[in-house]
C-alpha cells in the first residue's frame, strides 16, 4: 500500500471514529497458514479440503465468501445449512491467534480455489 493510501486509510478511519488498523497486521502467511491447516483443520477437512467424514462441507464450496466472512465462521465457529455438526470456534484450537486464522484463510483459497 502507497503511502498516500496508508495516510488517507488513516484519515478515514479518524473521521469516522475506527481505530486505524496497520496493513501489515492482515499480511497473510500461505506457509503458516499450511502449517496451522495440518495441525487443526485437517482432521475434520481432510489434506484435500473435501471433508475428512460425512457431514463435512467442501472448503472449494465455501470459497465464494468473502474473507472477512470466512474470518468470522472460523473464529466464532459454523454450522453448514443441513449439516449434521457445527464446526467450533477456531476449529476447536482456542489457542488460534487472529493471525493464524488470516494465513489458513490465504492457504485454504490458494490449495482448495478453483
Amino acid at each position: 500500500m502507497t503511502t498516500r493510501k496508508v495516510l488517507l486509510a488513516g484519515a478515514a478511519s479518524l473521521l469516522l471514529g475506527m481505530p486505524m488498523v496497520s496493513t501489515a497486521a492482515f499480511a497473510q502467511d500461505v506457509d503458516s497458514g499450511r502449517t496451522v491447516f495440518e495441525g487443526t483443520c485437517v482432521a475434520c477437512h481432510g489434506d484435500n479440503g473435501r471433508g475428512a467424514f460425512e457431514g463435512v462441507p467442501n472448503l472449494a464450496s465455501r470459497l465464494s465468501k468473502s474473507d472477512d466472512e470466512l474470518f468470522t465462521n472460523i473464529s466464532e465457529g459454523f454450522e453448514s445449512p443441513g449439516s449434521i455438526m457445527a464446526m467450533p470456534a477456531n476449529g476447536g484450537n482456542p489457542d488460534l491467534t487472529e493471525q493464524q486464522v488470516r494465513d489458513v484463510i490465504a492457504y485454504i483459497r490458494q490449495a482448495f480455489g478453483e
